[in-house]
């Protein structure tokens, strides 16, 4: 047991410094490219067959409309085996357009579809979270995501911590 959380330990490691060494030369260019923000999270499901797996992965939101963004993620399922997920997401964030606030909670909505030892899942993705802006450029992202469905694998809930930057 010891050996596999030092494994599970070793890997977020590697994904984290990854993902900051692959977004950290874009990160001042998003805005500039219609993206509002990106972010990369990991995290631990529970709920049916993939309880207690982790999961990684990384996203990106384009502003939509006031209020509204439009993204898509994609993240590895860990637990013995691996697999993948991945979602498209309309979000709703309850700060006012152009006010940078320390806080800003958000609201999401969207459809993912999963692939995990040989089994597959369609899914409705809904949950809610919150940016903690730690400065103008990063912050500490905490979110709760349910996903009721998905045929083969049953439905899941997970909770996921990360970093946004914009």
């Amino acid at each position: 047991m010891a050996e596999k959380k030092k494994r599970s330990n070793g890997w977020i490691r590697v994904f984290a410094l990854f993902a900051l060494v692959a977004a950290g030369p874009r990160i001042g260019r998003l805005h500039a490219e219609g993206i509002t923000s990106g972010y990369v999270y990991a995290g631990a499901t529970f709920g049916q067959r993939i309880d207690g797996a982790g999961r990684f992965g990384f996203g990106l939101d384009f502003g939509l409309a006031p209020h509204f963004d439009l993204g898509g993620e994609i993240g590895t399922i860990i637990k013995g085996d691996v697999g993948i997920l991945g979602s498209g997401n309309l979000s709703y964030h309850f700060t006012r357009p152009g006010r940078r606030e320390q806080w800003d909670p958000f609201l999401v909505l969207g459809v993912s579809a999963a692939h995990f030892s040989g089994r597959s899942g369609l899914y409705v993705n809904l949950g809610g979270g919150v940016n903690y802006w730690v400065s103008r450029r990063w912050a500490l992202r905490g979110e709760f995501k349910a996903y009721p469905g998905g045929q083969d694998l049953g439905g899941f809930g997970e909770f996921r911590f990360g970093i946004t930057f914009r």
